[in-house]
């Protein structure tokens, strides 16, 4: 079991250091869903159980995408890759057994194929929710709203200032050409 765990880890760090491995298996669906979604955006696909909006339909299809390409380079690329490397024939000159090393790799693959999965699910959502959006009415405007002063005026009766915990002579004891001169920091704590 361990084995398989630092195979299939082996998998993950091949896949984050190979760029182009790690474009097309993680960020090319997601784009494609980003794409695909917003040029349909607001449209509507008629499935078995009647109409659907473009990007519920769409959504699932491209993580079966997602989880076909993690699949197939994982697997199809790797084990080439390997081979032209030497990595086989290394492998085989160790007490590896054979079907670890084959399990870390299928191990790998499942790995990206729930990482890939839950990507373009977690994306989706957002894509789904701005595709909602054209079918909420527009002829009506919302009032704005107003935070701070302007959205909670003072009752015209209240006038009054609060009173000061201590007068203005004693926070700022000098006075020199009609402005208070601030004691440094620190020099309050006495008073």
């Amino acid at each position: 079991m361990r084995l398989f765990a630092i195979w299939v880890q082996a998998g993950l760090k091949t896949l984050v250091r190979t760029p182009r491995s790690a474009f097309f298996t993680l960020v090319f669906p997601l784009i494609l869903l980003l794409l695909i979604d917003s040029a349909n955006s607001g449209g509507t696909v008629t499935a078995a159980g009647g109409k659907v909006d473009f990007a519920q339909y769409f959504t699932p299809s491209l993580a079966i995408f997602g989880l076909s390409f993690a699949c197939y380079t994982s697997l199809v690329f790797s084990i080439p890759r390997a081979r032209e490397q030497g990595i086989l024939k290394r492998i085989r000159g160790t007490p590896l057994p054979t079907s670890a090393y084959l399990a870390g790799i299928f191990g790998s693959a499942v790995t990206n194929t729930a990482s890939q999965i839950v990507i373009i699910s977690v994306a989706g959502r957002p894509v789904d929710y701005v595709a909602q959006l054209d079918e909420v009415p527009s002829e009506t405007k919302a009032e704005p709203f107003l935070a701070g002063p302007e959205a909670t005026p003072l009752r015209e009766d209240v006038v009054n200032s609060a009173p000061l915990a201590r007068p203005p002579a004693a926070m700022a004891p000098e006075f020199a050409d009609g402005f208070f001169l601030v004691p440094r920091h620190g020099a309050m704590e006495d008073l």
